[in-house]
């Protein structure tokens, strides 16, 4: 049985309290001299508990640099800054985790060749998680310089949080967009590939599949940080059929598995004269269920899909939600899955640019949670990146770090549910033992669909459940009444789910719970009516 707790929201609302902040405080994380740190990019390993996070140097002037810096579990840098390479293009650089080898995968772009004579390459190197050991670069793709020139690469990576063994569950798969400039100025290619590169214990990295995605006018690539148990990677870009200029205005889905494309479908479509699909990102759950995040006309958009059966399976999407209330202009949206809640990031344009970050619900991407900033003072911010702990593993937590940029490269720690642990208050009568204890299942927390509320081995038949949300202790003898009687749910069995709403106003609401049963209690004005413990819990974002 389920109570209904979203009915009772108007009385929980008025006696909520703000919660305190979830986000821990910032660290720097890379500040290298003489050059302008940008475009920061984050993973996790599971098994040693750190993250990884990769950014641009530069000066201005190509080439760039890519340099890397392990973090520990709380997001504190530990060992040194790391060259991963002293020759890329200005764009953002990737990074993805193989958790069956303890191996972190970078990629980034670099230009080989003079005048126009050159060639764009994608490269990618493994980083060992527990030692910061470098592989040696390969070449996973490239665009050669011709009569119509090549403009530029962009590219992401999404890893693998299975924990295979004999080879299975090494692979990454490495994501990118060519732009070639046609014959006159109105021409230019734009094609989307992908490629999965397997990650070995010990070696470079080895080639494997190479697909395509999209034969034109596709924008930059955005893929999940993991594949889920399933081993499918869920690829996001806008796209358009007029490359020059590039006013993208529809955003693309694909789930990807080892073997190459699964399923292609269009997520929105934009048709107002001016307004574009910009900057998606994409995030996975469990490689079923995924939610894409995206701008239009300065406003951050999510939507949830999934792909279940065997491929090409069967694909379904929610309706779009707009999570976040700030009228702000909104940038640049990066969303990840953190153990029972999607997180995203987003930047906020102001007088002085300000990233923000929220939970999301699970299942249908609402709004689940306060709107914090990463950083309320300091300089402006740019080029927010999010990733969960739950990206290197399944049995992960719900934390998460978000890492932005404002010429050094910033991060901080986020979690997202805050819970307390529940109080016993007492007030049984007429029990041995553990007979006749409440418990309880999950957390109490926005968003749990399955916290619940249990009488363990009940000795006599269970009247009711009651639900208060003050205590208004009544007693006689041995026995002390708790909750007030806001909810008495009669005939309750010995365990019964309150889903707990999506909505922010709740956090800092109290419940206090006592089940009512048929049987000697010692009160002598109702002396076959006993009462168990009472809980008490505060309800966390």
């Amino acid at each position: 049985m389920r109570v209904a707790l979203l009915l009772l929201t108007p009385v929980l609302s008025a006696l909520a309290a703000q919660a305190a902040p979830v986000l821990g405080p910032p660290a720097l994380l890379g500040n290298v001299s003489g050059v302008t740190d940008t475009l920061p990019q984050i993973a996790y390993d599971h098994d040693t508990d750190r993250y990884c996070v990769v950014w641009n140097a530069n000066n201005g002037t190509a080439p760039g640099q890519i340099y890397a810096q392990v973090l520990n579990g709380s997001g504190i840098p530990i060992g040194q800054l790391i060259v991963v390479s002293t020759n890329s293009r200005l764009t953002r650089p990737a990074i993805a985790n193989i958790r069956t080898t303890g191996k972190f995968l970078i990629g980034w772009t670099e230009e080989t060749g003079s005048g126009s004579n050159y060639t764009l390459q994608v490269r990618a190197r493994s980083l060992d998680a527990s030692n910061a050991a470098l592989s040696t670069s390969v070449v996973v793709g490239s665009l050669v310089s011709g009569p119509n020139p090549a403009i530029g690469l962009n590219i992401d990576i999404g890893g693998d949080s299975r924990n295979g063994f004999l080879g299975s569950a090494e692979s990454a798969l490495v994501a990118w967009q060519e732009v070639r400039q046609g014959s006159t100025s109105l021409q230019s290619s734009r094609v989307l590939r992908c490629r999965t590169v397997r990650v070995p214990n010990t070696g470079t990295p080895v080639l494997g599949v190479l697909s395509t995605l999209s034969t034109s006018g596709a924008g930059a690539p955005r893929v999940t940080r993991h594949c889920g148990a399933t081993g499918r990677w869920g690829v996001v870009w806008s796209s358009t059929l007029f490359s020059v200029p590039f006013s993208p205005t529809s955003l693309v889905a694909c789930i990807v598995d080892a073997s190459g494309p699964c399923a292609t479908q269009t997520l929105a479509t934009v048709s107002t004269l001016g307004l574009s699909v910009e900057t998606p990102s994409c995030a996975t759950a469990d490689g079923v269920s995924f939610a894409a995040a995206w701008v239009t006309d300065g406003v951050v958009n999510v939507r949830p899909f999934s792909l279940t059966g065997v491929c090409p399976g069967v694909f379904m999407a929610g309706p779009t939600v707009t999570p976040f209330t700030t009228t702000l202009p909104m940038e640049r949206p990066s969303i990840d899955f953190a153990e029972s809640k999607y997180v995203v990031a987003c930047l906020t344009r102001s007088t002085t640019d300000r990233v923000r970050v929220k939970s999301l619900d699970p299942t249908t991407c609402a709004s689940c949670g306060v709107e914090w900033f990463t950083d309320a003072l300091g300089a402006s911010q740019d080029d927010p990146a999010v990733c969960a702990k739950h990206s290197g593993s399944p049995n992960a937590d719900d934390r998460a770090m978000v890492v932005w940029s404002n010429g050094t490269i910033l991060g901080r720690p986020f979690e997202a549910s805050t819970s307390s642990l529940p109080v016993n208050l007492g007030g049984g009568c007429g029990t041995v033992g553990f007979d006749d204890l409440a418990t309880y299942s999950g957390q109490c927390v926005l968003g749990n669909a399955t916290f619940s509320i249990s009488l363990f081995s009940p000795t006599s038949p269970i009247l009711a459940l009651l639900i208060g949300f003050s205590a208004a202790p009544l007693s006689c003898g041995p026995c002390t009444l708790v909750p007030s009687l806001d909810v008495v749910t009669f005939g309750a069995p010995s365990t019964m789910v309150i889903p707990i709403p999506c909505q922010a106003s709740l956090i800092g609401g109290e419940l206090y719970t006592q089940w009512l049963q048929l049987r000697p209690s010692g009160c002598s004005i109702i002396p076959d009516l006993g009462v168990s413990n009472a809980l008490k819990f505060t309800i966390a974002e």
